[in-house]
């Protein structure tokens, strides 16, 4: 069998089109290097404690829970979860949130 040919089977191993063919090994390394070579670029959080009141209220009003509470402080625990809405920029009196 060629590289150009393709095999047909029954069962799904993860490596074919769903459709019982059977990719060649370079159409799987191109598979893989694409999937392996896209950048998400998560969304920078800062919460400047030096303008923090501590209110609680980027806590409140984000929708995906970026922004808990710690020790009575609010600080930013799961960027990658933030969707730029800029709802907790907006809503803190102080400006200490920031996201860039």
């Amino acid at each position: 069998m060629s590289l150009d040919d393709e095999q047909e089977f029954d069962f799904d191993d993860g490596l074919g089109d769903d459709q019982g063919t059977l990719l060649t090994d370079v159409d799987k390394i191109d598979r893989e290097d694409s999937a392996n070579t896209r950048t998400i670029k998560a969304p920078v959080v800062r919460i400047d404690y030096d303008l923090c009141e501590n209110s609680g209220v980027c806590v409140q009003v984000c929708p995906e829970d970026v922004i808990e509470t710690r020790g009575g402080q609010s600080v930013v625990a799961q960027a990658a979860k933030c969707t730029e809405c800029w709802i907790c920029v907006e809503n803190c009196a102080a400006g200490a949130v920031e996201i860039g």
